[in-house]
């Protein structure tokens, strides 16, 4: 369990590096979102990744944190499930249209989780 919870640090780290280093990428990424049938596959991986960090948490050195981590992976896929479509497009086009700073500003919350996640995998549990 703890490789996949390595895997899913490594996975949020990947995107995050990506969205961070080439903010460009992320008008590619929302466009695939703004499709109607993306919008339930991305919940549910979503809601895979948080439950792999929920029932892995025991074997990181952070387990109560990686655990809540995993439960608000888990509530914004069940969000988007509740969302409707037109409201997370809204939202993603005007994620759009934010300057190249903003964005980058903003992959540091994501890109410091996955730092957290990898790390603490690392780390012996005590």
């Amino acid at each position: 369990m703890e490789f996949l919870v390595l895997l899913v640090g490594i996975v949020m780290l990947g995107v995050s590096a990506a969205v961070f280093l080439f903010p460009g990428v992320l008008v590619d990424v929302l466009s695939v979102v703004d499709r109607r049938r993306n919008h339930y596959y991305i919940a549910v991986f979503r809601v895979i990744l948080g439950t792999i960090l929920v029932v892995g948490a025991a074997t990181t050195g952070f387990p109560v944190a990686i655990r809540w981590i995993g439960y608000v992976l888990i509530a914004a896929g069940v969000a988007l499930v509740v969302v409707p479509p037109p409201y997370t497009q809204r939202i993603a086009r005007w994620w759009g249209g934010r300057t190249l700073a903003v964005v980058r500003l903003w992959m540091l919350l994501p890109l410091a989780l996955a730092i957290f996640i990898v790390a603490s995998t690392l780390v012996t549990p005590s």
